[in-house]
């Protein structure tokens, strides 16, 4: 416990402040200021990793909805066959996780489709944002499969419209906002000192005034995306454990995979072109740390040699989580048991490790 010096009070939206309180009811949270300290501080932490500050949200979603919407990442560089596209998965997951989605949020909707950021230009034009997409050089049925899950996005989001031309894809949308807390009242809460230190930098990083009203701003705009991180999950029943502590390493792994290549690909039964022993053997040991990160805080995955994996911090492996190994892996003939040593031992039909 901080001394009463390593705690100062900052200011918050007392709307924010009664939503806050009733996530806290909702997860059985009994420390506010360890709840406000963590919800400020991954949040800020992920404010230095990228060059927006807007989207959290929508970036900590992506992997969790891969793995329980039976997606997988799939990289670009392989040689695939999209001749498939699932309009209703699409469709499904488009409405069930993303309709908090505005404008700007859809920037990284396009990012993640293509993860080359270089490729995304948005210009203001009066009241609207262009996103101007450059798809030169890119394999025509990934690009089929980019302009079907865009149109489709589009059209479910309600964001704009969308037109296609031989070397790009054009979206417009009406700008929006992001939520703006600042003609409320504020309340202080108490944190930790920490967390005011990185406001701070932050404040310096986007060359922001420091004053009290960029103060409120940045922790505002903070806590309302840790709220609609939880507020999400919840309504959905997806409760995962310590969230709030981890929702800085999940988004450090998104970025990452960003920039790896990877695109939404469905799980499609009987697609065998995606060869993932062509991919690097770094972008599979980052799907399952993914899923360490997701599944339980103690899970890992360490590699022995090139043909079999220990996983470790679990008690039992059922059916449809060994299953999930062997998709990941692209081998169904995988053998898991529990070793001796209270580990479970991952054995792989062929050496897909280096």
């Amino acid at each position: 416990m901080p001394k009463g010096a390593d705690v100062r009070l900052t200011p918050v939206s007392e709307q924010l402040r009664d939503r806050a309180e009733i996530i806290m009811r909702l997860y059985e949270i009994k420390d506010e200021k360890d709840f406000y300290t963590n919800a400020f501080m991954n949040m800020m932490n992920m404010m230095e990793k990228d060059e927006s500050i807007i989207g959290v949200d929508f970036c900590f979603l992506v992997p969790f909805i891969l793995i329980h919407e039976n997606f997988s990442f799939v990289h670009v560089s392989s040689h695939i066959d999209i001749s498939y596209f699932n309009d209703e998965i699409v469709r499904h997951l488009l409405k069930k996780y993303f309709s908090f989605m505005n404008s700007i949020n859809f920037k990284h909707l396009i990012e993640y489709i293509i993860p080359y950021t270089t490729m995304v230009t948005v210009n203001k034009n009066g009241s609207n944002l262009e996103y101007k997409i450059n798809v030169n050089g890119i394999d025509r049925s990934l690009l089929n499969y980019i302009e079907n899950f865009l149109q489709t996005a589009v059209e479910v989001l309600n964001i704009g419209k969308i037109r296609f031309s031989n070397n790009s894809i054009e979206i417009i949308t009406p700008h929006q906002s992001p939520v703006d807390f600042t003609s409320h009242n504020h309340h202080l809460v108490r944190v930790d000192s920490s967390v005011i230190g990185k406001r701070n930098q932050i404040i310096a990083k986007f060359n922001l005034k420091n004053d009290n009203k960029i103060d409120k701003l940045i922790n505002d705009w903070s806590l309302y995306q840790v709220l609609v991180i939880y507020e999400t999950l919840f309504k959905n029943n997806l409760l995962i454990y310590d969230i709030i502590y981890r929702l800085n390493d999940i988004y450090t792994l998104f970025l990452e995979l960003r920039r790896t290549g990877h695109i939404i690909f469905p799980k499609i039964k009987g697609l065998k072109s995606v060869n993932y022993r062509l991919i690097d053997r770094d972008l599979i040991q980052r799907n399952l740390d993914i899923f360490s990160i997701l599944i339980t805080p103690t899970l890992k995955f360490s590699k022995i040699n090139n043909q079999e994996l220990i996983i470790t911090g679990l008690d039992n492996i059922d059916q449809s989580f060994h299953d999930l190994v062997k998709y990941i892996l692209n081998d169904n003939n995988a053998e898991i048991e529990k070793d001796s040593g209270g580990y479970f031992r991952v054995r792989l039909s062929e050496r897909i490790f280096s």
